[in-house]
């Protein structure tokens, strides 16, 4: 699921429209964050932001920094994201999401002066939104993949 995620990130983001955008390494972080103990979590984080952060236009390092935050929590979180809610890993995936693109417009040297109010308003929600989705069909195709099915 992850290679899936990351393959998305670099083969079928590119082929979308420029807003909004759907952090599918952001879903990957989450994905892992769930599945392995907050130390791990936090090191993955790091290591996928890292990689965001050579291939975007954000100051190197805020979005390692933050991922690495993100994937410690939401291991630490496990027994709440991991539960029966289908909208739970979305939500999370939208804050993520949406806090991101806020560190990012913090980040920049002109700060958020430089930003039209669209941008914090309307796609900062709208890449959320879509990212959200992602993670919940993620979430989805991962707990059916999960179910063992009698014959």
């Amino acid at each position: 699921m992850v290679l899936l995620l990351v393959l998305g990130q670099y083969a079928v983001r590119p082929l979308l429209p420029d807003r909004p955008q759907v952090g599918f390494l952001l879903v990957a972080v989450l994905f892992v964050a769930v599945r392995v103990r907050p130390g791990v979590a936090a090191l993955v984080g790091f290591l996928f932001g890292v990689t965001a952060d050579a291939t975007a236009a954000t100051p190197f390092g805020a979005t390692a920094l933050l991922w690495l935050l993100e994937a410690f929590v939401a291991a630490s979180m496990r027994a709440l994201l991991f539960s029966e809610q289908v909208l739970l890993p979305g939500l999370v995936a939208f804050g993520a999401s949406w806090l991101g693109d806020l560190v990012a417009a913090l980040g920049r040297p002109e700060g958020t002066a430089a930003l039209a109010p669209g941008d914090l308003l309307l796609w900062a929600p709208l890449t959320a939104l879509a990212t959200g989705l992602l993670a919940v069909a993620v979430h989805l195709v991962a707990r059916d993949a999960g179910r063992t099915r009698p014959y």
